[in-house]
């Protein structure tokens, strides 16, 4: 339905940019700042194991 609204203008055409792949200034700076955010949670998570000695399971 939606490739059709497009196809006769009612709908705009634009797409969702592609994570890691997409050129886009705004897309890389949030790519990096969401795997920064998952790089900094699992390392925080290792050194309270290291501490600890207690492994947490993955859910």
């Amino acid at each position: 339905m939606i490739n059709m609204a497009v196809a006769v203008n009612l709908f705009p055409v634009t797409g969702q940019p592609l994570p890691m792949l997409s050129m886009g200034g705004t897309s890389i700076w949030f790519t990096s700042i969401a795997v920064g955010i998952i790089l900094s949670v699992s390392r925080n998570i290792e050194q309270e194991e290291l501490k600890t000695g207690v492994v947490h399971a993955a859910a």
